[in-house]
């Protein structure tokens, strides 16, 4: 069997499951009220269900007929273009076979969604699973599932058309730090350490032609707290309510990001700055072997180290700019956290790239 390669102390460090903020909860009467407009049969429990945003509560049903996962969304993805146009994409892959969750309909109406009191309501199958423990086979498996949902989406022509979000990351990351500054002077230092390496990064991305490139549908939030696996492989892809047209080798670069980057204990000082080398080469060679010619590895591999730095800035910003904290860490401590892997990153792009290129498979498709 394949094990971790990891001590119990050196941990994958997922950046979106580490943000924490107050959660939302659900009343008595919202729960039948939302209940009534689904053929669950005779409920016969009903719990609550932490993972994901806490923003957007949910509820594990158990019931005659199954069991169910029922989500009601955050106010800021609820509205209900943008959720037509993620489940459109969400039918379409799970009528070809791509692992995710079925959509269960309204009653009477078969709607994949139901509107009340301003909400907006998701009733899903739910799957069972195991948490992630960074073995290798589930890196692999991230990684493959990943290029075979880029492989499949070329296909589907959405019925709604929903604007898109600003930017390659989708939230301008000079604007986002000169607000954390003013809101929380003593992240200044830390900030103007990290800013050259933004503006490095956005540079080099500005002039690369990637803005050139062709787009199609990602999912756009791709880590390991949106897939489910079981016996190492993955089994359901959830949450697509980032979905957005880009180049894919955006969300191959958040890949090989959230499934690279580890932890060492509790304090964020002593968390690596590098990523781990043998998972990133793992997902960039599994995505590669089931990629198309989407995929050209040589001038991907350019683009990898840049991409990540405004990846994971823009991870880091957004909750900052919420909250002031990125879960349990305040702005400061984490900023010197970020600047750090930001810094290692620009400084070996080009180390980085070469190992991706010797990495890349020579009888891709």
């Amino acid at each position: 069997m394949d094990q971790p390669r990891t001590s119990p102390r050196h941990e994958p460090l997922d950046l979106a499951s580490t943000t924490r903020v107050e959660p939302g909860r659900f009343t008595p009467r919202e729960i039948a009220d939302v209940c009534s407009h689904f053929e669950l049969g005779q409920i016969t429990s009903i719990r609550e269900f932490t993972r994901g945003s806490p923003q957007a509560p949910k509820l594990v049903i158990d019931s005659a007929r199954g069991r169910f996962l029922l989500k009601r969304r955050s106010p800021r993805t609820s509205d209900p273009f943008r959720v037509a146009f993620v489940h459109g994409v969400q039918l379409f892959l799970n009528a070809r076979g791509f692992p995710t969750p079925r959509i269960i309909g309204t009653r009477g109406d078969n709607n994949s969604m139901l509107q009340r009191e301003g909400m907006v309501y998701e009733m899903f199958q739910f799957i069972e699973g195991e948490p992630y423990t960074a073995r290798d086979a589930e890196v692999a498996d991230a990684a493959r599932t990943m290029a075979h949902l880029h492989a499949l989406i070329v296909d589907h022509t959405p019925t709604w058309v929903m604007p898109q979000p600003p930017g390659r990351v989708g939230v301008d990351l000079d604007l986002a730090m000169q607000i954390i500054e003013s809101r929380h002077p003593a992240c200044g230092p830390v900030l103007h350490q990290l800013a050259p390496a933004v503006e490095q990064a956005r540079r080099y991305l500005d002039f690369s032609g990637l803005s050139h490139r062709d787009v199609r549908i990602i999912h756009g939030d791709w880590h390991p707290g949106n897939l489910i696996f079981r016996d190492q492989s993955v089994v359901a892809v959830l949450d697509f309510d980032s979905a957005k047209y880009a180049p894919p080798i955006l969300e191959l670069a958040n890949g090989l990001l959230q499934y690279s980057m580890t932890r060492f204990g509790r304090d964020p000082a002593r968390w690596p700055h590098e990523p781990d080398e043998e998972r990133l080469q793992i997902f960039w060679r599994s995505y590669l072997a089931g990629a198309g010619a989407w995929v050209d590895a040589a001038s991907d591999a350019e683009l990898v180290p840049w991409l990540m730095i405004e990846l994971l800035v823009a991870e880091a910003v957004r909750p900052i700019l919420e909250s002031g904290r990125f879960g349990t860490l305040d702005a400061e401590t984490c900023l010197r956290m970020i600047a750090r892997k930001c810094l290692w990153l620009r400084d070996q792009a080009s180390s980085l790239r070469d190992r991706l290129v010797v990495e890349s498979p020579h009888d891709r498709p």
